[in-house]
């Protein structure tokens, strides 16, 4: 039986280790023993990432509540769990649930490169073809690459093919 600060430091041991299935059990520990101590929020925090590197956001979203966290925290955590939510609904072709979830850490944290590519392909599939161009533009003048290069040639085409 360790302390929640002995079990704290075992979790980050763990994460360090890159076992986070591990690390989220050491974690909750002690969360589960001391909620509102130092090491509690600490815990949590931990057992969010933890869970975070597993791909299991539901479970992230909830240990992320388990214990309050400071501004920062909160804000990285929340942008974390909103894009993972984000590019599950992407992969799993739901656009509406992916911009949805975009919006929401857009109110967290700014949108980055990559996922302001990502909402512009959800407004490509979802036929807001304005939208898309507008992101892929201003991700084009910022960072010109293949992928803008490439969102900006499926635009042109479909456009054309709507013309003829």
């Amino acid at each position: 039986r360790l302390s929640p600060a002995a079990a704290t430091r075992r979790g980050w041991c763990l994460m360090e280790l890159d076992r986070p299935l591990e690390a989220a059990a050491a974690f909750d520990m002690a969360v589960t023993a001391a909620p509102d101590s130092a090491a509690g929020r600490d815990a949590a925090y931990g057992k969010t990432l933890a869970y975070l590197r597993l791909g299991l956001t539901d479970q992230a979203a909830v240990s992320a509540a388990q214990a309050p966290q400071g501004e920062k925290r909160r804000a990285e955590l929340g942008s974390e769990i909103l894009t993972q939510r984000a590019l599950a609904a992407y992969d799993n072709g739901r656009w509406t649930e992916t911009i949805l979830a975009l919006d929401e850490r857009a109110r967290i944290v700014p949108d980055t490169l990559d996922l302001m590519m990502l909402r512009g392909w959800a407004y490509f599939q979802l036929g807001d073809f304005t939208n898309a161009r507008q992101l892929f533009e201003a991700v084009h003048r910022v960072r010109p690459n293949e992928a803008t290069n490439s969102g900006i040639a499926a635009l042109n085409e479909i456009l054309t093919r709507r013309r003829n």
